[in-house]
């Protein structure tokens, strides 16, 4: 087994965050909190990070969460926590798989069947999980530098569009929607138990410790930049319109009379970090 280094780590960690956030995650947001969702971003981060630090100091070897059960309690407990595991990594999987296919028939194949879509997927998956991890978390590394410039160009060409009066009022539709029920919004980060599983692959616990927060804080930046960018342009309640958000405004850039649908470039970006996601998901 190779060991994965920290930076790599936290590479694979941001990527499995984010994907959401570029698909329709950020709908769920602003359906709680209106425009005020960038709020709830910070919010949910901070509590992730407080969460993420408590439960980190249970840890002093490099023993995931399943090994742990086998060695304070007996076959039948590691069996259950196992089970749990899976659970809760398939249920990560299916919200992010589910929506892909859909949104490469909307944006690039419209004419061609949603099941062919789901095939190939699901195949080129499959196959990348064979290769192992170490080689989807190198590509990963390669791919996600990439994936962050264009996100910035992304951010900078919609700055034409940015109307400060669309996230009034600040905190959308209201401070128990955004404090209470906004916890629900932890579940952008649900992706934080890879970590878990995979310790065995990091070179030690305090890198293991530390890629958790890199990707956290990473991954909530992204969040509150997306929700805040798309409620900028878009006012509530029309923002909670569209089932793609980041999609629909990647749809507002035209460069030129040569380059027009950036968002089929975009969804070049996606397709290739679903993949990843589910090739590390389907391999663990």
């Amino acid at each position: 087994m190779n060991l994965i280094g920290k930076k790599e780590f936290s590479s694979m960690l941001i990527t499995l965050m984010s994907v959401k956030l570029l698909l329709s995650y950020p709908l769920n947001l602003i359906k709680n909190s209106g425009n005020a969702a960038w709020i709830q971003m910070i919010f949910v981060t901070l509590i992730c990070l407080l969460i993420f630090k408590v439960t980190t100091m249970l840890y002093e070897k490099k023993i995931n969460i399943i090994e742990l059960a086998g060695i304070h309690g007996n076959r039948a407990v590691r069996i259950i926590v196992g089970l749990l595991i899976f659970i809760a990594l398939f249920l990560n999987m299916v919200s992010v798989m589910r929506i892909f296919p859909e949104s490469v028939k909307i944006v690039l194949l419209p004419d061609v069947e949603t099941d062919i879509i789901i095939g190939v997927c699901t195949l080129t998956v499959f196959i990348g999980a064979m290769l192992g991890i170490e080689s989807a978390v190198r590509i990963n590394y390669i791919f996600l530098p990439i994936c962050g410039i264009l996100l910035a160009a992304f951010l900078l060409l919609l700055l034409p569009y940015y109307k400060i009066e669309n996230i009034l009022p600040l905190l959308g539709n209201g401070g128990t929607n955004i404090f209470l029920k906004g916890i629900s919004g932890l579940s952008v980060f649900s992706d934080i138990i890879v970590l878990n599983i995979l310790l065995a692959y990091s070179k030690n616990i305090r890198e293991a410790r530390d890629s958790g927060y890199r990707a956290i804080i990473i991954s909530g930046t992204v969040g509150v930049l997306t929700t805040l960018v798309y409620g900028l342009i878009y006012p509530y309640p029309v923002s909670e319109n569209f089932v793609l958000p980041i999609y629909q405004i990647t749809r507002m850039i035209n460069l030129s009379s040569f380059f027009n649908r950036f968002e089929a470039l975009f969804q070049f970006i996606w397709s290739i970090l679903v993949f990843l996601y589910g090739t590390i998901y389907v391999y663990m």
